[in-house]
This record gives C-alpha cells, sequence and structure tokens, in this order.
C-alpha cells in the first residue's frame, strides 16, 4: 500500500504498473493512496525492488508493505 505525494494518482500507477515484478495496481481511497500487488521469488527478491526500483519512483510519500502467507 502507499499514498501519494502531488502526482497524479493515474498517472503514477501506471508507471508503477509498467514495472515487472507488479502485477496489478488499485487506486482506492482513505488513508492509503493504492494498492499494489507484486509478485517476486523471495523476501531477499523483494527486498531488493521495494529498495532499489519501487521507492525511487517519484511522488510516493509512504509505503506500508504486506505479505501474503496463504493464497486459497
Amino acid at each position: 500500500m502507499l499514498r501519494q505525494l502531488k502526482k497524479d494518482q493515474h498517472q503514477l500507477a501506471k508507471e508503477i504498473r509498467q514495472m515487472p515484478e507488479v502485477e496489478g495496481v488499485e487506486v482506492v481511497t482513505g488513508a492509503t493512496d493504492m494498492v499494489v500487488r507484486v509478485r517476486v521469488r523471495d523476501v531477499e527478491e523483494f527486498d531488493l525492488f521495494l529498495l532499489k526500483k519501487f521507492q525511487k519512483i517519484q511522488g510516493m510519500d509512504k509505503t506500508q508493505s504486506l505479505i501474503v502467507i496463504h493464497e486459497s
């Protein structure tokens, strides 16, 4: 989940969606502006994605990560 700064939400979502690890981006209401679904192999790959790629995108204020432990 992320909260964005002044950049247009739809433009930011489109930019994020171009990343190969990203499976989906939803613009939502409330304290969070977007939910971004990412698929990576393991926690180490997620760490690299988050710190080296995702958090470097201009226009984001804050991110919160949730890791799925079971999918049905």
